[in-house]
């Protein structure tokens, strides 16, 4: 198996066809995976680029590396997920499994009822799960993250989608599977605490669905994944 490295565009360079790999990808690589020079090695932007490549020379805490041959694969796509901001660590675990199932965008949002604080301050934590996630799904698109929103942005982001979902326990129905067929889907799930009546109505209108996911209360993690590979299956389907 081809081991997997994230590398960003200073660490890159496309004209010469080399690169570099320094900070946790090395330590990744030399201590946990002992790799070295003649290593075949593949890596990714997080931008859809690919690359086949193999250490040719080592100093201390740096690998360089040739590129042998670049790939580039689309994003014919748009899913994005808003979640209401969880408690504790949940986040990690969202994210975490959103990437592998094919999330483009991973927003938490505040609400009136969401018992969580905070949120931006665990970008940079959140997209290295993101990175991690996307090495062992091989994903060359990294999800775009953006916790800590408040409801009133994620209202204004939602215009942008050609349909959206929300997922709401005390809705009238369950969408057809048909319904959800879009290449550019948008889907809300409820915070822990649930939405206010207020909020719902505001989120009524234009291209919203307003459903119900499932005959239990799931947790925040579960609702999020089930929403998530309902969608892209319609989208691959």
């Amino acid at each position: 198996m081809t081991h997997r490295f994230y590398i960003t565009p200073k660490e890159l360079n496309l004209k010469n066809e080399t690169a570099v790999i320094i900070g946790a990808e090395y330590d990744h690589a030399s201590k946990a995976l002992r790799l070295g020079v003649g290593d075949e090695i593949e890596l990714f932007d997080g931008r859809g680029n690919v690359f086949d490549a193999k250490i040719v020379s080592a100093e201390k805490k740096m690998y360089h590396v040739d590129i042998k041959e670049k790939f580039k694969e689309d994003l014919d796509y748009s899913l994005a997920v808003y979640i209401g901001l969880p408690k504790g660590r949940k986040m990690d675990v969202i994210v975490n499994m959103l990437t592998q199932a094919g999330a483009t965008l991973i927003g938490a949002y505040k609400s009136k009822y969401t018992e969580a604080k905070g949120g931006a301050e665990k970008a940079q934590r959140l997209n290295k799960i993101a990175v991690e996630s996307c090495k062992q799904s091989k994903r060359s698109w990294l999800p775009k993250i953006s916790p800590g929103l408040e409801f009133g942005d994620m209202l204004r982001e939602i215009k942008g989608a050609k349909k959206t979902v929300v997922f709401y326990e005390n809705a009238d129905s369950y969408i057809e599977p048909e319904q959800f067929k879009s290449d550019d889907l948008a889907l809300i799930i409820g915070p822990e605490g649930g939405f206010a009546q207020e909020e719902i109505e505001s989120l009524k209108g234009g291209n919203v669905i307003i459903s119900r996911l499932s005959d239990a209360i799931l947790r925040v993690e579960t609702a999020a994944l089930a929403a998530v590979q309902l969608g892209r299956y319609a989208q691959l389907a």
